[in-house]
C-alpha cells in the first residue's frame, strides 16, 4: 500500500511539473533568456523542496500508523437463570491501555440493558463507564472487571443513598463470563 501511494505521488509529480513548468515560462514571455532560465531554476528548486515536505510528511504519517498498536477485540459471555435463558455479554476492543466495547444484559422476559463502554485497563483490572439507554432515560455506570486468560470477572456495581451507582471497594470480583469466540457474541 505504502509503495503504491508513493508510486502514485511520484508519477503525478511529473505530470504536474510539465504543466506548471510551461505555464510560469509562458507568463514570462517579455523578459530575457537569462532570466527565464533563472526563474525557472527558482521555480523547479521550490517545488523540490515542497516535494521533500510533502515525502517527509507522509512518512512522519506511515510512521505514526506503525507506532499505533492494532486493535485487540475479545469477546465474553455468562449464561444464568433458568435453561440458561438469561445472556449476560461483554465485547471489549482494547487499543493500548484504552478500552472501548459494548455490555450487554439481556434477561428473559425484559427489555435488553445494552449501551457502550469506555475505560482503561491496568494490571489486568479494567474500569469503565457503561452508558446505555433503557425506556428514554440515560444511564452512566461505572464497572470494574479482571481479565483472565479465559474468563472475565465483574465486580457488582452498588446504589448510594442518593441514587448514584458506584464500585465498592470491598467488593469481590463475583460474576464469570467465559471467553468465546466473538462469532458467538449475542446480535
Amino acid at each position: 500500500m505504502h509503495v503504491l501511494r508513493n508510486t502514485y505521488f511520484s508519477i503525478m509529480k511529473n505530470y504536474l511539473l510539465i504543466p506548471a513548468v510551461l505555464l510560469f515560462t509562458s507568463c514570462n514571455a517579455g523578459t530575457t533568456e537569462g532570466d527565464k532560465t533563472k526563474a525557472t531554476e527558482d521555480f523547479a528548486a521550490s517545488y523540490v523542496a515542497e516535494d521533500t515536505l510533502a515525502d517527509a510528511i507522509f512518512e512522519e504519517a506511515a510512521k505514526e500508523k506503525e507506532k499505533t498498536p492494532a486493535p485487540d477485540t475479545t469477546c465474553y459471555v455468562l449464561t444464568e437463570g433458568e435453561g440458561n435463558r438469561n445472556v449476560n455479554a461483554v465485547r471489549i476492543v482494547q487499543i493500548g491501555d484504552k478500552i472501548t466495547g459494548e455490555l450487554k444484559y439481556i434477561t428473559f422476559g425484559e427489555k435488553p440493558a445494552a449501551g457502550q463502554l469506555a475505560g482503561t485497563i491496568k494490571d489486568g483490572i479494567i474500569t469503565a463507564d457503561w452508558t446505555f439507554i433503557n425506556d428514554s432515560k440515560y444511564f452512566k455506570v461505572p464497572v470494574s472487571f479482571k481479565v483472565t486468560k479465559t474468563a472475565l470477572l465483574q465486580k457488582p456495581t452498588a446504589v448510594n443513598d442518593e441514587g448514584q451507582p458506584y464500585i465498592p471497594e470491598d467488593g469481590e470480583y463475583s460474576y464469570e463470563f467465559q471467553k468465546v469466540g466473538c462469532e458467538y457474541y449475542p446480535q
